[in-house]
């Protein structure tokens, strides 16, 4: 029983060391103005009256496609996995739709001409009644050439107001050693005395 407790802590230790790498996005929590981030054809503001953490969230409103959302240029490695994480709250909702679907993506396109998207979370239905929601995931970016990568938030629909917030992009670096390590482990559990009281 003991072996199963302490492999699941050294798995927590590992997971935490993997993604507390440096964040791959300019200003995510939005606590300068929206600096690094772009909107097209809605506004997109920070507001300093409600913030998941930190003194401001960013606010998306006059949308008129269910696409318009805050969005950033990424540098990413080809082969390389990363985890993402971001926290979404809506203002207002649709009368048409009351729950609304989000979604974060990534739009990629490669030399060979080609375009992809990468979903990276995805929630079908976010209510303003739950307040801050919580975006995340991990993925494996293609190992591919690309020339140009954008994360995009998208989904609620046109009309519908939401706060962004708290958004992080960290790779996580490739564990070579694990057998290894997870050899020597074992090892050194094998030769530990047991003893009956």
């Amino acid at each position: 029983m003991w072996h199963l407790i302490d492999g699941s802590f050294w798995c927590v230790l590992f997971i935490s060391a993997l993604c507390s790498g440096q964040d791959l996005l300019t200003n995510p929590s939005f606590e300068n103005g929206v600096t690094g981030w772009k909107g097209e054809g809605f506004t997109l503001q920070t507001d300093t009256s409600i913030a998941h953490e930190g003194a401001a969230s960013a606010l998306s409103t006059d949308r008129t496609q269910n696409w318009q959302g805050p969005t950033q240029d990424i540098v990413l490695t080809g082969g390389s996995r990363y985890e993402f994480s971001a926290y979404i709250q809506l203002v207002d909702d649709s009368p048409e739709r009351p729950d609304q679907p989000v979604y974060v993506r990534i739009t990629s396109s490669f030399s060979n001409g080609t375009t992809s998207v990468l979903e990276l979370a995805t929630r079908i239905r976010v209510s303003p009644r739950d307040g801050w929601v919580h975006l995340g995931g991990t993925f494996l970016y293609p190992n591919n050439r690309y020339v140009s990568a954008t994360l995009s938030v998208e989904g609620p629909a046109a009309g519908v107001s939401y706060y962004f917030d708290d958004a992080y992009l960290v790779e996580i670096p490739e564990y070579t050693t694990w057998e290894a390590d997870a050899n020597a482990r074992i090892e050194a559990h094998r030769k530990n005395n047991i003893r009956f009281t």
